[in-house]
């Protein structure tokens, strides 16, 4: 009787382990992963920030849907981006030539063909806000500080500057101003108030 008893408790035990260890299994699975970043708007965190982001595409975003509704809805921000896209490679922002990297230690560079700037950052994980504050290389004298909006999805990055601000950093890239091409991207950001522009990035 006691070693049925025994064996009984231990039988019990093994399969308390094991339905654990399948719920921390399933819980570690992938596809609860992605359906818990599906709920929660897959935000970035900064362990998942350090590393190099390449240009992939134009971004544009209204701050509110009636906003976007005022300018004429997504069909607008398309062609919003077709513009940017036309800007940005007139200005030297390619895919291949375009890149971000973040380093854990709160550093990033932006390169731009032959031309790269470099400075600090810091990311607001709960309001998904990146500070980023551009030196000079040489005398270390903050250039600009730009405050921006994040975006995660999957390995895509979106970096989004408030509509004013983007012929700030495409000029310092550009090492350039009074451009036909800032000038077009001037008036463009000046199109519409609670416009952000900026781009989509990929590991």
């Amino acid at each position: 009787m006691k070693k049925t008893l025994l064996l009984t408790l231990a039988l019990l035990s093994a399969a308390t382990a094991l339905r654990a260890q399948s719920l921390k299994d399933l819980l570690n699975s992938s596809a609860v992963k992605e359906a818990v970043s599906a709920l929660t708007g897959n935000r970035l965190s900064a362990d998942a920030l350090p590393g190099t982001w390449n240009y992939n595409a134009p971004a544009c975003r209204f701050e509110s849907d009636d906003l976007l509704k005022k300018a004429g809805g997504s069909v607008v921000s398309s062609q919003i981006e077709d513009k940017l896209a036309d800007y940005y490679a007139k200005a030297g922002i390619r895919s291949g030539s375009f890149r971000f990297v973040f380093a854990a230690d709160s550093t990033f560079s932006i390169a731009s063909g032959s031309r790269t700037l470099s400075g600090t950052y810091s990311l607001d994980e709960e309001a998904q806000t990146l500070a980023l504050s551009i030196t000079a290389a040489r005398t270390g004298l903050r250039l600009a500080t730009f405050n921006t909006h994040v975006s995660l999805s999957g390995e895509r990055l979106s970096i989004l500057f408030d509509a004013d601000k983007i012929l700030k950093l495409v000029t310092l890239l550009a090492n350039a101003s009074g451009s036909s091409t800032l000038q077009a991207l001037g008036s463009l950001s000046g199109q519409y108030d609670g416009m952000q522009l900026g781009f989509e990035l990929q590991r």
